[in-house]
């Protein structure tokens, strides 16, 4: 098992570096890569997508934060290219950090000009709340930019099994304490974790892509019925993700899904034109709110 863990990492600095010599020793890819993953904080070249969520009637909900890596000779880099070679350097934690002060920022800007009723989320690998530290670190971003803590939900990603961690259970608790949302749409090998779900601090189940995609097979579409009808008996938001088609939106509409995200509704986008199409999508609300008020006689309207 290392030594295939270790051709997986030299295979990522290769991929990662573009690197084409392959007499370059593994000793000096991992100190180029080191260097490159360093610089990228330095040189700004991290940055977040934006991919809108909305309900089934299209009301704008919020978003999900995505992190990229805009590396100098490779392009864009998505995250599962590089995230690994991060916790291996010990740099996920300053990752988090700057997702969680980026995406506050942001959700603070959003809330004093376009609608305070607006949720961003952002991934977390559950790895990361061994830092005993980090829910602290949250809280003080949080009021650093004055945020509803409800207005701003973490989805964990990683291994189930840390579920069970004594450790981990106190820092989700701890988040919860503060107000933040959690989520979690990572159900593993047979969905094992269906069985915790009672005993964990959710406040959100996403209903995987693997999920919507076989949906056009009865077991899959029934699973997705019951998993929105579990969240509804546990008192938790649901949303179904990588909603990619029309006959998925039609299926998941029809089974009462209450909220979507995916590329049929919106591609993820940068910073700039997510809060351009916030600002566009909630003025067309009021709009359209405003439309039905005054066709309501003042009798009908104040009832």
């Amino acid at each position: 098992p290392y030594r295939r863990q270790r051709q997986m990492c030299i295979r990522d600095s290769y991929n990662i570096l573009g690197v084409l010599d392959q007499s370059v020793s593994p000793l000096e890819l991992e100190m180029a890569l080191q260097t490159a993953l360093q610089s990228a904080f330095t040189e700004h070249e991290f940055y977040l997508d934006y991919q809108a969520q909305c309900n089934i009637n299209g009301t704008l909900l919020g978003a999900e934060a995505l992190v990229r890596w805009r590396h100098p000779q490779q392009g864009t880099l998505l995250p599962y290219e590089f995230l690994d070679s991060l916790e291996r350097f010990g740099l996920m934690h300053a990752l988090n950090l700057w997702i969680a002060d980026n995406v506050c920022q942001l959700l603070q800007r959003v809330h004093r000009e376009i609608s305070p009723d607006l949720i961003l989320s952002f991934n977390l690998p559950l790895a990361q709340l061994y830092t005993t530290e980090f829910t602290e670190q949250i809280g003080n971003v949080l009021q650093r930019y004055s945020i509803p803590a409800n207005r701003l939900v973490i989805e964990l990603l990683g291994d189930n099994d840390l579920f069970s961690d004594p450790l981990i259970m106190t820092a989700l608790h701890k988040l919860r304490a503060l107000g933040c949302g959690l989520s979690v749409d990572h159900f593993g090998d047979n969905y094992q974790l269906l069985s915790l779900l009672a005993d964990l601090p959710l406040t959100q189940i996403k209903i995987p892509g693997e999920l919507i995609h076989a949906m056009q097979n009865p077991d899959a579409c029934m699973l997705v019925e019951h998993l929105i009808l579990i969240a509804n008996a546990l008192n938790m938001n649901v949303i179904a993700e990588h909603v990619e088609t029309e006959e998925q939106f039609k299926a998941l509409a029809a089974l009462g899904c209450p909220a979507l995200q995916g590329y049929y509704l919106f591609s993820p986008m940068n910073e700039k034109n997510f809060f351009i199409v916030c600002k566009q999508l909630t003025e067309i609300r009021r709009s359209y709110n405003n439309v039905e008020r005054e066709e309501l006689s003042p009798i009908d309207y104040k009832r």
